[in-house]
């Protein structure tokens, strides 16, 4: 049934009541009333479902009610799955009623990236030549949430082939911001920015690879984390119009899974950690001998933190609204932390990281086209030597000449001196802070090509170096739409800059808020 006024006020005091017991971490805004309910944390509404003060299928309806009252404005979702979500969501309940053992997302309603694979649904990118044909094997990632029994809404909007921040396609339309109907939600994971922005679902996973998860939660005033390189696989996140054979090795080719990456999209930073524990590990062969839990972070409180940043860059400007705001987080840092330093680390020049960045995107994109690459190569004929076909030393060497490597081997080693300088950076610093972007949300169709190169330079450390990096809401600009900060911690350390944004909000400082438009 769905859920009443006088039910919803007893399930949020309930939740209230037993919020520490199972989330001790959760920092979101509390709920003080029964319209506060959807907009609670992830960890927050797990522990009214462990509760048993709030129903895995009321919270289902609820979601649904909200998702049907919004879809008309906001367009957050693509596809929904409301029979078999509502389904689940009873079986939940009954397990949960007989004692049964559950996962860690038992119950919880959530949603999933477009781009993802889920069985039984199909997988577009947006794009109107891909297949419609409901696929029969879930992603990684979906697999994930499933075993963790949370229960899968639907897939969220994304851009056409995931490749700008507008939140548009052809297929599912546009996705725009509850902050303000005439701004975009950002991109590529628009639909999962905006959907826990207005309380439509408690957990997403989107993809990023130039900012795709960390600007959408900066426009939508959520927390996104781009992982670790090779924490969360990518298996069953490709699109459907890629060749055959690239959508069978793509998630185990280092190239291509270093720089685009899956992570989780939240409204609280602790919520990150939850939901990171349960999507990475290994996968695959890697799971017979491998596992992974999100390590500690190197601190729990505001004082102990050493910080650096940067604000500023002369190809990256910030408009006066983020300007203001970030610029007001950092004074507000003085004397909070344990130490404050400005300036880039040495041996990091951010504008050959947007550069080598955009470099690796075209690498990437044509290794998903290699058959017409290879075809291309062949027509005009390798260099003189014996050919791959003899089977010998000598023709396979050949024709790693004849592909001509070398230059990609030195942009590779660059990269990788690139972690290496941002490692050593944080053998004496434990965050480091810059813009997730140089403007608050655009109007539609407003992206340029000067947009885009200055939010690339911001985009690019945690891209390129494989890095892990929090976007979290730094607070409202005037103009009266969200600013994001980016958190960029250590490799492997990924709770590191969650805990850190967490620090911020139990100072007051940033936060999730709710929306203006909300229903």
């Amino acid at each position: 049934m769905i859920l009443n006024r006088r039910r919803l006020m007893q399930t949020t005091a309930a939740a209230l009541t037993v919020g520490a017991s199972v989330a001790k971490t959760s920092f979101a805004q509390t709920p003080k009333s029964a319209s506060d309910l959807p907009f609670a944390s992830a960890n927050e509404a797990l522990a009214a479902l462990q509760n048993k003060s709030v129903s895995s299928r009321e919270l289902t309806e609820l979601c649904f009610n909200r998702i049907d009252q919004t879809q008309d404005s906001v367009n957050a979702l693509a596809i929904l799955r409301r029979e078999e979500a509502l389904a689940e969501a009873i079986r939940v309940d009954e397990a949960r009623a007989n004692g049964e053992t559950l996962g860690a997302l038992a119950g919880l309603p959530i949603t999933l990236k477009e781009s993802f694979d889920v069985a039984g649904l199909q997988t577009t990118w947006g794009s109107p030549d891909a297949p419609r044909t409901p696929l029969t094997e879930h992603s990684a990632v979906a697999a994930r949430l499933i075993a963790a029994d949370g229960i899968i809404l639907g897939k969220t909007n994304v851009s056409l082939m995931l490749a700008d921040w507008d939140g548009n396609n052809p297929v599912y339309g546009q996705t725009l911001n509850p902050w303000n109907l005439d701004r975009v939600a950002g991109g590529s994971s628009a639909g999962a920015a905006a959907a826990l922005s207005a309380g439509l679902s408690f957990l997403d996973v989107g993809s990023d690879l130039g900012g795709s998860i960390r600007q959408p939660a900066a426009n939508c005033g959520i927390y996104g984390h781009k992982p670790t390189a090779g924490i969360v696989s990518q298996r069953g996140h490709v699109p459907s119009i890629a060749p055959p054979f690239m959508r069978a090795v793509m998630a185990e080719i280092d190239s291509l899974t270093e720089m685009p990456r899956a992570g989780p999209m939240t409204r609280s930073a602790d919520d990150l950690v939850t939901a990171l524990n349960v999507i990475g590990g290994p996968d695959g062969a890697a799971s017979k001998a491998l596992s992974y839990r999100v390590p500690q972070a190197r601190h729990k409180a505001l004082k102990d933190f050493k910080v650096g940043f940067a604000m500023a860059h002369p190809d990256g400007p910030l408009d006066t609204g983020s300007a203001d705001v970030l610029d007001s987080l950092i004074q507000s840092l003085d004397g909070k932390v344990a130490s404050l330093k400005q300036g880039w680390p040495d041996g990091v020049d951010p504008r050959r990281q947007r550069d080598l960045r955009h470099y690796f995107r075209a690498t990437i994109s044509t290794m998903m086209s290699m058959p017409d690459v290879i075809a291309e190569r062949e027509a005009v004929g390798f260099e003189d030597g014996p050919s791959w076909e003899t089977g010998s030393y000598d023709g396979a060497f050949n024709q790693g000449f004849a592909d001509r490597r070398a230059a990609f081997v030195r942009m590779e080693t660059e990269r990788l001196a690139l972690r290496a300088a941002w490692q050593h950076y944080f053998s004496e610093f434990d965050v480091f802070l810059m813009p997730v972007q140089t403007k608050t949300a655009r109007v539609p169709g407003g992206l340029t090509t000067e947009d885009a190169l200055e939010t690339h330079l911001w985009a690019a450390a945690a891209t390129l170096t494989g890095l892990p990096a929090t976007a979290a809401p730094a607070g409202i600009a005037a103009v009266g739409l969200p600013v994001g900060l980016q958190i960029l911690g250590p490799y492997y350390e990924d709770a590191t800059p969650i805990w850190f944004a967490k620090a911020l909000a139990d100072a007051g400082i940033g936060g999730y808020q709710r929306p203006p438009f909300t229903v």
